[in-house]
C-alpha cells in the first residue's frame, strides 16, 4: 500500500517552511520596531519656517543699521568739518542709534533662540532615526560653551545633513547630495561676522572722539553689510535642510522601513 504524498512530507520541505515562517516573524518583528521608532519623531518644519522668519527680520534690521549708521557717519563728517549741527541733531541721532541696537538685540536673541529650537529638534530626529555622534541635547549646548562653539554646531549641521541625505538615497533612486559645500560657506561667514561684532564692540566702548567715533561707524557699517548675506546663506541652509527632513519624512510614510 503506497504512502499518501501529503501526510509524509519531506523533512527539508517542512524545515523550509519553518524558516520562511520565522524570516516572515522577524521581517514583521522589524516593521513593528520601525515604526515604533519613527512615531517618536516630532514636527520640525513649522519650527524651519519661524527660525528662517526671524533670520530675515534680523536681516532687515541690519540694512536699516547700515543706513542709520551712514547717517551718522555724515553728520560727524559735518561737525569735524566744522558744519553746523545742532543739539537737536545729536539727539535724534542718538534716539535714532538706540532704537536700532534695541531693536537689534532683541531680534537677535529671538532669532537665535528660534534657530536652536529648529537646529536641536533636527538633531533629536536624526537620533531616533540612526545614531548620532553626540546627544541630541549639544545642539543647544555647543553654541555656549567657549571654543566649543567655534566647532561642534558646524560638524552637528555637517552631521544632519550628510546621514539624512544617506537616509533619502536608501528610499529612493534620486541621488542626494549633502550639501557640505553651503554649509561651509555658512559657518565660515558666521565666524567672521561674530570677529567683526567683537571688533565693533571694542571700537563703539572706545571711542572718544570725532575722529574714533567716525571709525567706530565705518566698522559698524562693514559689518551690518557683512552679516547681510550672512542671514542669506542662513536661511538657504535652513530651507535646504528642512526640504531634506520633510522629504525623508514622507518617503518613511509611504514606503517600508530599509
Amino acid at each position: 500500500m503506497s504512502e499518501n504524498p501529503i501526510i509524509n512530507s519531506h523533512p527539508d520541505s517542512e524545515n523550509n517552511i519553518e524558516r520562511n515562517f520565522d524570516a516572515l516573524n522577524q521581517s514583521s518583528d522589524f516593521q513593528q520596531m520601525e515604526q515604533s521608532k519613527l512615531s517618536l519623531l516630532k514636527p520640525n518644519f513649522k519650527r524651519a519656517k519661524v527660525a528662517q522668519l526671524f533670520v530675515w527680520a534680523v536681516m532687515a534690521i541690519e540694512i536699516l543699521s547700515v543706513i542709520s549708521s551712514y547717517l551718522q557717519f555724515r553728520l560727524l563728517k559735518d561737525f569735524e568739518n566744522g558744519e553746523e549741527v545742532t543739539e537737536l541733531m545729536i539727539a535724534s541721532n542718538d534716539t535714532r542709534e538706540q532704537w536700532m541696537g534695541i531693536s537689534y538685540t532683541v531680534l537677535f536673541i529671538i532669532s537665535g533662540f528660534t534657530f536652536i529650537m529648529w537646529f536641536r529638534r533636527a538633531y533629536y530626529n536624526l537620533s531616533i532615526r540612526t545614531s548620532a555622534v553626540h546627544d541630541h541635547s549639544w545642539a543647544a549646548g555647543s553654541w555656549f560653551v567657549p571654543f566649543l562653539n567655534l566647532i561642534r554646531p558646524y560638524r552637528i549641521m555637517m552631521e544632519l545633513s550628510s546621514k539624512t541625505s544617506q537616509l533619502i538615497n536608501l528610499r529612493t533612486t534620486q541621488f542626494t547630495h549633502s550639501n557640505s559645500t553651503l554649509i561651509g560657506i555658512w559657518w565660515t561667514l558666521w565666524i567672521l561676522g561674530n570677529f567683526g561684532g567683537n571688533l565693533l564692540m571694542r571700537e563703539t566702548l572706545s571711542a572718544e572722539t570725532v575722529e574714533e567715533l567716525l571709525q567706530s561707524t565705518s566698522v559698524a557699517i562693514g559689518v551690518s553689510a557683512f552679516m547681510i548675506p550672512v542671514s542669506i546663506v542662513t536661511v538657504l541652509m535652513i530651507q535646504s535642510y528642512a526640504q531634506k527632513e520633510e522629504l525623508l519624512t514622507k518617503l518613511e510614510s509611504t514606503s517600508n522601513p530599509i
